[in-house]
């Protein structure tokens, strides 16, 4: 809504401006909301490419030390490639589980766009394999237990596919019934 109001904004001025304001706009037609949402994706894929970074180098056996990716990320995308780094190295301390058979990824509170009921769900899993989620919207919360992959809710079962810092659920009877849900 805010970039249709920009660009109507920006086309009444051209209007009234004339020719010579035309040659002012960019020729990709990128206001600042399009640049700004591309920056925060750049930030997010910085932050989950330092954290899978991060997980590797642990798990390997090799000291902690973001820099030795430095092709990876620019002066913009740093400090959450390094955020990320961190994070990653930290929780992947323990490759095996503490909990049951909940790995230590798992653990922690996730969001995700949920298109079947157009809100934002979090779920929060936890060491004991109990999953809760609930509507951003308010219109609803359950929960559901983890076992082997697998999430059990009253009215499913989907499978927790692990990508970058968070997760895909996908309905084990329906497979286009997926959401991905990124750490929160």
């Amino acid at each position: 809504m805010k970039v249709m109001f920009e660009r109507s904004v920006l086309a009444i001025m051209i209007l009234a401006l004339g020719s010579s304001a035309a040659s002012l706009v960019r020729a990709d037609n990128t206001g600042p909301a399009e640049r700004a949402a591309t920056a925060i994706v750049r930030q997010q894929n910085a932050y989950d490419l330092g954290y899978s970074y991060g997980t590797s180098d642990r798990q390997a056996g090799r000291s902690k030390n973001y820099k030795r990716y430095k092709n990876l990320y620019n002066g913009s995308t740093k400090s959450e490639f390094k955020r990320g780094y961190e994070r990653g190295y930290a929780e992947s301390g323990n490759t095996g589980s503490n909990y049951g058979s909940v790995p230590n990824w798992l653990i922690g509170t996730f969001r995700g766009y949920t298109p079947g009921n157009s809100t934002y769900t979090q779920i929060t899993v936890s060491g004991n394999g109990i999953v809760s989620i609930a509507a951003e919207n308010g219109s609803g919360a359950a929960t559901g237990n983890y076992n082997n992959g697998l999430v059990t809710f009253p009215w499913g079962t989907y499978r927790f596919k692990r990508e970058g810092t968070g997760f895909r659920a996908i309905n084990t009877s329906n497979s286009s019934d997926r959401v991905l849900y990124r750490r929160y």
